[in-house]
């Protein structure tokens, strides 16, 4: 199950008042992992540790976090997902498409709840259909995004997307953006970067052949 509206906070609340009811007395243990060390999955990070805060769960006494970063590497998420289980986390958050996929791959067939964030697509990603796996989605609009490209730059013909095909997130979104480009008239031109380091020469291999550079909910 996977919801679009709800907050991850409410979410986390649901499988920690089930813990409460069902562990003992010490400090429930939350892992929480990430793909990359970026302001937007940072803060949510930081928003879900303090929105927990608020609700009464202050580390140290009632909730001990495991957080973890997996530095863009997919092979190091899977090995987080999997020091995550071995250390006996009482629930995980993934945070990011990637490291989402990881910790589904590892914790699909335990009891233990997993809570995912900023995942664009939770149906194919692969992230659904367990029953202890919940989270919500950051699904973006693509066409109403380039039709108001359209209208900041009104004789827009060609544009531009860096994506990475190896993140299902980035994959996706850009099939959409290829839809929603032919049926608004916009020449789109996409160029695969497969890491951080790649982004700046893909970029400069679009100067001069695009009037604008549409960028998505990409970790890259």
């Amino acid at each position: 199950m996977f919801l679009k509206e709800v907050s991850v906070k409410r979410l986390l609340l649901v499988a920690l008042a089930l813990l409460g009811v069902f562990g003992g007395a010490k400090p429930i243990v939350i892992g929480i992992t990430q793909i990359v060390d970026h302001p937007a999955l940072n803060a949510c990070r930081d928003g879900i540790i303090e929105a927990l805060r608020r609700a009464g769960y202050i580390e140290g006494e009632n909730v001990q976090y495991i957080i973890a970063n997996a530095q863009g590497d997919f092979s190091v998420a899977m090995t987080i997902a999997q020091d995550f289980l071995a250390r006996g986390v009482d629930l995980v958050v993934s945070i990011s498409t990637p490291s989402s996929q990881a910790i589904v791959q590892v914790f699909k067939d335990t009891n233990i709840p997993v809570v995912f964030s900023a995942v664009t697509d939770p149906v194919g990603a692969g992230l659904t259909g367990y029953p202890n796996v919940t989270g919500a989605s950051d699904m973006i609009d693509v066409r109403a995004d380039l039709e108001l490209l359209l209208k900041v730059i009104p004789g827009l013909k060609r544009l531009g997307q860096i994506y990475n095909p190896g993140e299902a997130n980035s994959a996706i979104l850009t099939e959409m953006t290829k839809k929603a480009a032919a049926e608004l008239g916009i020449s789109l031109i996409v160029v695969p970067a497969e890491g951080t380091a790649a982004v700046p020469l893909a970029a400069q291999s679009l100067l001069g052949r695009v009037d604008a550079i549409y960028c998505t909910t990409d970790n890259t």
